[in-house]
C-alpha cells in the first residue's frame, strides 16, 4: 500500500529499497523538504504498510535537488545532487553515515551522473549524458577500486662490536626474539650478513632482543604507529614498507670502563635526579640482560675543588647510584659502588667548561662474569 506515501501535489520518484528489504528510499519535489527534491524514507511493517515518509534531513539534503537514490549492499546511500560542490550538473554522492563524499572524477562528468544501481557489492552502473555517449542518457558501469594493501616488515642486521678491535661484524644464525604489544614473541633468526626480516602489523610497536654469550644483550625498538601511508598517493594495489634496525651486540671486557651518559648530579649533592634515574634505568635494564655479570660502578668529579673533599663526593655519588640500581631488584652482591674523584681524568688538562664535563662522569665496568 502506497496511499500514504505519495504526496499528490508532488512528484514522488526514484524508488529504491535498503538490503534489509523493507526500508524504501525515495525522492520527492513535495512541500517541507530542504529544497528542490529531496530524499525520503519509508519502512514496511508486518502488515504490508508503510511508515509516514521520513525526510532525511540536511546532513544529506541541501537546498538544490537530491534525487536517484542507491543503495550498496554493505547499505551505504549513494544518490545524485547538484547541490554539492562537484564536477558538473548532477553528481554521485555517498553518504558513510556521518558525511557526504563525492565520488569523483573517475565517475563524475561535467555532465548529469545520476541513478547508481549495485549489481553486486563491488560493481553496478549508472546513467549519464556526458560527451561521447552513444544517446541523450547512456548507462555506465562501475566497479569499486579495492583499497590498496599496505604491508610493514621490520628489515634489521644484528652485528657484534669489538671495541678493541675498533670493528663491527655481522652476526649469521643469531636468534631475534620480536615482542609484539600484547607480550605475544615471535623468533626469527639470522642469516647471511646478520639480516633477518619480520612483518609487522600497522600503528603497533614491537621490542626486539637479541643476545649471545659473551656479548650484552642488544635490544632495540621498532613502530609501525604513525606510519600508514596517505591512501591517495599509493600508485600500487600492493606497498610494502620497510622499517630498518641495527642491534649491536657489544662483546664483554672485564675491566673496561664503559661511560653511562648524563648522569648528572645537583652542585655539591649526591642524590639521584629524575634524570640520571632514566638512565641510570639503561643499566639496571644491562644488568638484568645479563645476569651473569658482575660491576664496579665509579663516579668521577672534576679538577675543581679539594682533592680529599672530591673522593668522598664521588663515592657518596656512587653509593646513591648502586642503591638506586639495588631498589630496582639487582642483587647488592653483584654491583660494587667506587669513588675516584678527580685522580682518573680523561682531560687532563681541562681549558673549558666541556672539558670539565667530559671528566664529571659515572662509569661502569664488568669486574667477573659467573660460570
Amino acid at each position: 500500500e502506497l496511499a500514504n506515501i505519495n504526496d499528490r501535489s508532488a512528484d514522488d520518484f526514484a524508488p529504491a529499497f535498503a538490503p534489509d528489504g523493507k526500508t524504501l528510499y525515495f525522492a520527492s519535489a513535495r512541500n517541507g523538504g530542504v529544497g528542490g527534491n529531496d530524499l525520503y524514507k519509508a519502512t514496511l511493517d508486518a502488515n504490508g504498510r508503510f511508515s509516514a515518509p521520513e525526510n532525511l534531513g540536511p546532513a544529506i539534503n541541501t537546498v538544490g535537488n537530491d534525487n536517484f537514490p542507491g543503495l550498496a549492499p554493505d547499505g551505504t546511500l549513494y544518490f545524485s545532487s547538484d547541490g554539492y560542490p562537484g564536477f558538473g550538473k548532477l553528481d554521485i554522492f555517498k553518504y558513510d553515515g556521518s558525511q557526504v563524499t563525492n565520488m569523483g572524477a573517475g565517475v563524475n562528468s561535467a555532465g548529469d551522473d545520476f541513478a547508481p544501481y549495485f549489481a553486486s557489492p563491488t560493481m553496478g552502473v549508472f546513467s549519464s549524458n556526458r560527451e561521447g555517449g552513444k544517446g541523450s542518457d547512456d548507462l555506465y558501469s562501475f566497479k569499486k577500486k579495492p583499497r590498496p594493501m599496505v604491508t610493514f616488515y621490520v628489515d634489521g642486521t644484528v652485528l657484534e662490536r669489538d671495541e678493541k678491535a675498533g670493528s663491527s661484524t655481522p652476526v649469521e644464525g643469531e636468534t631475534v626474539t620480536i615482542t609484539g604489544p600484547n607480550g605475544q614473541k615471535l623468533d626469527v633468526t639470522t642469516g647471511p650478513s646478520g639480516k633477518f626480516s619480520s612483518k609487522l602489523d600497522s600503528a603497533q610497536t614491537y621490542n626486539l632482543l637479541t643476545d649471545r654469550a659473551g656479548d650484552f644483550t642488544a635490544r632495540g625498538t621498532v613502530s609501525t604507529v604513525g606510519r600508514y601511508p596517505d591512501v591517495a598517493t599509493l600508485t600500487q594495489q600492493q606497498n610494502d614498507i620497510r622499517i630498518p634496525v641495527t642491534l649491536t651486540l657489544n662483546k664483554i671486557a672485564v675491566n673496561v670502563a664503559i661511560e653511562v651518559k648524563d648522569i648528572f648530579y645537583d652542585y655539591n649533592k649526591s642524590n639521584i635526579r629524575p634524570d640520571a634515574a632514566i638512565r641510570l634505568d639503561t643499566l639496571v635494564q644491562t644488568l638484568q640482560d645479563n645476569p651473569k655479570i658482575n660491576i664496579e660502578l665509579s663516579s668521577h668529579t672534576d679538577q675543581r675543588g679539594k682533592d680529599a673533599y672530591n673522593l668522598k663526593l664521588s663515592q657518596r655519588r656512587a653509593e646513591a647510584a648502586v642503591a638506586y640500581i639495588v631498589s630496582k631488584g639487582i642483587s647488592k652482591s653483584r654491583i660494587t659502588a667506587k669513588g675516584y674523584g678527580e685522580t682518573r681524568p680523561i682531560v687532563m688538562n681541562p681549558k673549558n667548561e666541556a672539558d670539565y664535563q667530559r671528566n664529571r662522569r659515572t662509569e661502569f665496568k664488568v669486574t667477573r662474569i659467573d660460570k
